[in-house]
């Protein structure tokens, strides 16, 4: 039997998709396919597999993200898919516990990976929305197109924003409590 889940989640989601994954999972449903937001599942036995998502670093050459994947497979992950150097895997739960973040310090540059990301867009998003201010006040756009479309960029700056936010402040959760370890 066979499932397809519409599903997204934001990149400062990443664990809720994994959690949400591992919950199918229990539930006896295998991913087997994944192009966000669609998520493609087969009936399994229940709990069959660990889930764990890791947001790669792009500056990897292919040969370093072959080498990483290559070096997962070998510790008994399997790679399900990928979107936008985010990178699904899955282990047998009988081979025992499956974490990709083994220290609090690994978990922070993974955060720092998706801050980075995230700030880049948020850049982006910043650039076109002052071009299109621009655009606006030298008339070269009809005014209400201009305005729907500083409307849409202004929400979705609010979004990248407020992800910047809870991934700093996840970030700063975990340097507290490394600090505290030690």
């Amino acid at each position: 039997m066979e499932k397809k889940v519409k599903k997204l989640f934001t990149v400062w989601k990443f664990a809720e998709e994994e959690q949400w994954l591992n919950e199918m999972a229990s539930d006896g449903w295998e991913l087997v396919k994944v192009s966000v937001p669609n998520y493609r599942f087969i009936k399994s036995t229940p709990n069959k597999y660990i889930y764990r998502l890791e947001l790669l670093d792009p500056k990897l050459t292919k040969k370093e993200r072959k080498d990483y994947i290559d070096f997962m497979e070998e510790t008994g992950a399997e790679k399900i898919g990928e979107f936008s150097n985010w990178i699904y895997f899955r282990k047998n739960a009988e081979l025992g516990e499956f974490n990709i973040f083994s220290d609090l310090d690994s978990r922070i540059v993974h955060l720092k990976r998706m801050f980075q990301r995230l700030l880049a867009g948020f850049i982006s998003i910043i650039t076109i929305l002052i071009f299109s201010t621009v655009l606006m006040i030298n008339n070269s756009t009809p005014y209400i197109l201009s305005m729907i479309t500083t409307v849409i960029f202004v929400l979705i700056l609010c979004l990248f924003l407020y992800g910047l936010i809870q991934i700093n402040k996840r970030k700063k959760e975990l340097a507290e409590e490394r600090q505290f370890r030690e």
